[in-house]
Formats: C-alpha cells, sequence, structure tokens
C-alpha cells in the first residue's frame, strides 16, 4: 500500500526540520532525527545498549517513526513530519517502507482538517499482536494485546490451585487455541509473561515467586518449547510501570515510580529519564526506558537485575516479620488482608475496581477506620522513602493501593511532603488509569521491543 502525500500540488510542503519549517534538504531516509530534545544520535555515535556495532541512522529513523506511531498515534503526516524534524518527504519514504513491510497502516483522515488534501492518519497495523500471560494464585489471566496497544481478546481461568510451570504452559497454549486467532489477521510475535515474583528478565528465569510458588524456574524457556511462540518474562509491576508510563497515567512523565497492592503483596517499578527522551518536538515525549540498577561487579550481577523491590521498604521498625526475613516491610504493614480483616462485614469482590472498593471503605467510615489510617500512614511512610530514593516527579498507585488513595487523596498527599525536602515535596502523587489491562500491555512492550527496535527485520514468531 502506498502512502499518498497529502501536500496539495504546487503546494509548499509545511513540515519541521529545526525551526519547524521545510529547509532545503532533499529525500534522504538517512537524514538523522532531530528534536526539541538536541540532535539525534548519528550513524557513527547511535549504539544499542550492550551492541558493539554502530546503527544506521535509517534504521533509527524507521524505529523512530514506528514508536511514535505505536505509542502516540494515529498520527498524520504532518505530525511525525513535526515531532521528528525529518522533512515531509523524507517522512513519507520511511513510512511507505513501514507500509510495506505490513508495519503500519493509512486509515480515514483526521476529521475537520480545512487546508489542503486531507493527511491520512497512520496506525500501527493491528494485525500485529502479542499473547501475554498473568499466572495468579487463583487463575491464570491470558490475553492478546495488538501493536496499537489495545487488548482485543482476553480469558481468566480460574484454578483451584496456584498453577505449576508446567500447569501454566499447558494451559496457555489451550487459552490460545480458544482464542482461534486467525493467521491471516493476526501474527502474534511472541509471548509476554508478567510474573508476580523475583524475575530476571534478560533471559526470564524467575528465581523467586513466592505466592505461586514458584523457584528457579526457567519459565520464559520452557513456555517457547510448550507453544513453540518465542516467550519473554519479566516482573509484572515493572512491566505494570512500562504501560502507565507509555499509555496510562505516567505518559510523558520523566522519573517515575509504580507501587501496585495485590493480595500477594506490594510490587513496584521504576523508570528513570527525563520526558521526552525518545519523543519529538511537538508531541508528549515517551518516558526514559526502565531503570537498571545493577551491579558492575559479577558476583552482585543477578541481583540488580530484580531490582527494585520497593514493598520491602523498612516502615515500622516494630512490625511483623515479613516472608523476606526483614521486620516491618511496606507489603507486611500495607497488607489487603489485614484490611479485609478489619471489615470482616464488608465485601471486597476479586477483579473490583479500586474505585469501588473505595467506595465500601468510605461506607464503612474511610480514613476514620483504624486500620485505614494506620495503613495510609506506612503507605505515605514508604512513598516517602521511594521518593528519596529516586527523586521521582510523579507516582503512581495501583490495585488496592489506588483504594487507599481514592479514600484520602489529601491526606495522603500532605503526608508525603510533609515528610520531604524541597523540591522533593513538589511530588505528584497520583493513581494509575489503566486497571487490570496495565500488566498485559506492559507484557506485549516487552514482545514489540525488538519490532520496535529494528522495525524492517524478521520478527516472525
Amino acid at each position: 500500500m502506498a502512502l499518498e502525500d497529502p501536500t496539495p500540488p504546487g503546494a509548499q510542503a509545511s513540515g519541521a526540520s529545526g525551526n519547524g519549517t521545510d529547509g532545503p534538504q532533499g529525500t534522504d531516509p538517512d537524514e538523522p532525527v532531530s528534536s526539541a530534545n538536541g540532535p539525534a544520535p548519528t550513524a557513527t555515535t547511535a549504539r544499542r545498549p550492550g551492541a558493539t556495532g554502530s546503527l544506521p541512522v535509517r534504521r533509527i529513523n524507521l524505529s523512530t517513526l514506528m514508536r511514535l506511531v505505536h505509542t502516540r498515534g494515529p498520527l498524520s503526516r504532518a505530525d511525525l513530519t513535526r515531532a521528528t524534524g525529518l522533512n515531509r518527504s523524507t517522512v513519507g519514504v520511511l513510512l511507505a517502507e513501514l507500509s510495506d513491510h505490513g508495519r503500519v497502516v493509512a486509515g480515514k483522515p483526521a476529521p475537520g482538517r480545512a487546508v489542503g488534501r486531507p493527511s491520512p492518519l497512520i496506525h500501527a497495523a493491528p494485525g500485529i499482536a502479542a499473547i501475554t500471560v498473568y499466572p495468579d494464585a487463583d487463575a491464570l489471566d491470558v490475553a492478546v494485546v495488538s501493536l496499537t496497544g489495545k487488548v482485543t481478546q482476553r480469558i481468566r481461568r480460574a484454578v483451584a490451585a496456584p498453577p505449576t510451570p508446567e500447569q501454566t504452559v499447558a494451559l496457555t497454549a489451550q487459552i490460545i487455541d480458544e482464542f482461534a486467532l486467525d493467521p491471516g489477521r493476526v501474527s502474534p510475535l511472541g509471548i509476554g509473561m508478567a510474573v508476580p515474583g523475583l524475575v530476571r528478565a534478560r533471559d526470564g528465569f524467575v528465581h523467586m515467586a513466592p505466592h505461586l510458588p514458584w523457584r528457579d524456574v526457567p519459565i520464559a524457556e520452557l513456555m517457547h518449547v510448550g507453544t513453540g511462540l518465542p516467550t519473554w518474562a519479566g516482573n509484572d509491576a515493572t512491566l505494570g510501570t512500562d504501560a502507565e508510563a507509555i499509555f496510562g497515567a505516567g505518559r510523558g512523565a520523566g522519573t517515575l515510580v509504580y507501587l501496585h497492592g495485590g493480595s500477594g503483596g506490594i510490587g513496584s517499578g521504576v523508570r528513570l529519564g527525563r520526558a521526552g527522551a525518545r519523543g519529538g518536538a511537538d508531541l508528549p515525549g515517551e518516558p526514559g526506558a526502565p531503570v537498571e540498577l545493577g551491579a558492575p561487579d559479577a558476583a552482585r550481577a543477578d541481583g540488580g537485575a530484580y531490582l527494585p523491590e520497593l514493598g520491602h521498604l523498612m516502615v515500622n521498625s516494630e512490625g511483623v516479620r515479613c516472608h523476606c526475613g526483614a521486620v516491618g516491610c511496606l507489603e507486611t504493614e500495607v497488607n489487603l488482608a489485614r484490611l479485609r480483616g478489619a471489615l470482616p462485614d464488608q465485601e471486597f469482590p476479586e477483579g473490583s475496581r479500586a474505585s469501588e472498593l473505595a467506595e465500601v471503605l468510605n461506607a464503612a467510615g474511610g480514613i476514620e477506620l483504624p486500620e485505614v489510617a494506620r495503613q495510609i500512614g506506612f503507605l505515605a511512610t514508604g512513598i516517602r522513602n521511594s521518593v528519596n530514593a529516586f527523586a521521582p516527579d510523579l507516582v503512581l498507585l495501583g490495585g488496592f493501593l489506588a483504594t487507599l488513595f481514592d479514600v484520602a487523596p489529601r491526606q495522603l498527599t500532605s503526608m508525603v511532603r510533609d515528610q520531604l525536602m524541597p523540591p522533593l515535596a513538589a511530588v505528584q502523587i497520583r493513581r494509575g488509569t489503566l486497571g487490570s489491562e496495565r500488566i498485559h500491555i506492559g507484557a506485549a512492550e516487552a514482545v514489540f521491543e525488538p519490532l520496535l527496535r529494528d522495525p524492517l527485520g524478521d520478527h516472525r514468531g
């Protein structure tokens, strides 16, 4: 499919170079991207993390356009021209390549455009997809996520007991068959797994998932062998952080801390970097890449792959002992089971939205309830410790932590800020917006990353 040039015949192209207008550049797909964040890497300086050779500028430009369409689309060619600093003709050539390889499709023009020939909106190809898997203690949750970032199918299969790794693989294969994906319309690139535990993301090795319980499980390898699809695995909260940062409430943020509370404890994720790290001049930038907190020496390399574990920050020196061996961890003091125990006559339905649970708590007295007030106080301490460690401009809360925030947003925010020095006290605290889909959207990003990095490569599952 050829992408039509939206510029009327004889009219001057109105794309962006450095100053917002087309200069006398030629149609050169190998020209470097420029943006408000400074010049793009050149062919001699652009390097993939861990790589030994340089990346050609052409691939960087294709990757930049692919990421913008994936994370900010649909976008017009004019939008992409302004965002990248490339001239209009160059963007057209690159988009035609992405289209020829089935990575993007042209849709209807944006409504309300009054001048010139209408410019079609460019969408990520909806047929490119990822299978995502979330094994929990009481269910296996499997979904299909398209390259547009949307969950298109999802099945949550209840289980009588926590599934073993082998049962997880077998049940995933069964659910994939139930999806009955049309190979002519949907092409899964692979499987992304979100595991509630300590996961070494580089090879999908689960060191420990205490609530399943799994220990020392090469789950990505097992899933690949059992389904025939390439598999990536990561920590569920870390992947949820990615989803909120790219598509949710953390979009456009710089450094972001995400805390999620569930029945199994508190998971966390951190993204370091300034806003616009990958974005362009006129579009909200994609936040920085997930933080890598490894250590240089081999003895600590694996340990660094599992950080951060903010659920195990100490918030109460006189608290109870945690399963990790420490005393007074955030997840032992701010705990869904203890919250339920304080309200034995109230129902906390599984899968309820945080706002629905907040209504239950507010009906029972809200922050006036001693247990609610106690947990909000320790949550404030945990957030303070996280802010002191990472200096984020935004802290997002998910799961039942979002419920506690909804019960007393002003009080929680004030308690955090009162314990911080300026300018850290300017931190914003919000609830996540993607709900239970965040884990699947984040897990899909791990699958899509190779394609986003090299859009014209062979990424068939």
